[in-house]
């Protein structure tokens, strides 16, 4: 609940809302017009400063905010198995809108130049996949999103999203792509994102179909939050 304070004037002649004004541009530190201060005129005496900010609005996907780094794998029938090497980062609108910024780069997981066979390391490698856009929140949703996606394969897309705690299960209402995009064309994906506070994980499956291939499983990753 936003903090409400009432201010009592002390001369039934003198205006309200100066005074208010006075009162805020003291406390609050700002000048008029106030974007985050409302005033209400109760009678000839009394106003009500309701001091909510935009701070007081639910953040119903603040659990995702960060960077996640890690691992995961790919897998499909019309490919090899690979491992590779994720980053993604979700960042808050700046203007405080019910909006987050997303951006996700993978890179293929190679061994190193140490170790030998099953004893050597795997390390990031070559750029492979990327996506970046918006997760929307209308009306400040605790319970719906939607995510817009764009990729450098000439790919475009429409998710939306049904939040339940800290999981979040996306299914594509819309794709489009590029005349000149190649195929096989994707015709439908779902992804499923898990976050884990208490271990500070972040892991997702990512579910695809294509014009000439079923819905089926396609990558498996575990990212941890990386600490500022």
């Amino acid at each position: 609940m936003s903090p409400l304070i009432l201010l009592r004037n002390s001369s039934p002649n003198h205006r309200i809302f100066p005074f208010a004004s006075a009162f805020l541009q003291k406390h609050v530190g700002s000048s008029p017009p106030y974007t985050s201060a409302t005033k209400t005129r109760i009678n000839n005496n009394i106003i009500a400063v309701n001091m909510s900010t935009s701070t007081d609005k639910p953040r119903p996907l603040e659990f995702l905010i960060g960077t996640w780094a890690g691992k995961g794998k790919g897998f499909y029938p019309t490919i090899t198995t690979f491992d590779f090497f994720e980053e993604v980062t979700f960042v808050r609108d700046p203007a405080g809108r019910p909006v987050i910024a997303y951006n996700q780069k993978t890179k293929g997981a190679v061994p190193s130049s140490e170790g030998e066979g099953a004893t050597q390391e795997l390390v990031p490698g070559s750029p492979l996949h990327a996506e970046c856009g918006y997760i929307r929140l209308p009306s400040w949703s605790e319970v719906e999103c939607e995510l817009i996606l764009s990729q450098p394969t000439g790919v475009a897309s429409v998710e939306v999203g049904k939040i339940e705690g800290t999981t979040v299960d996306w299914t594509t209402t819309g794709i489009t792509r590029s005349p000149k995009a190649r195929p096989p064309h994707v015709t439908q994906f779902t992804r499923k994102w898990v976050v884990d506070p208490a271990k500070k994980t972040l892991s997702y499956t990512f579910s695809m179909a294509t014009d000439s291939t079923p819905l089926q499983p396609h990558l498996e990753v575990l990212l941890h939050k990386v600490e500022a």
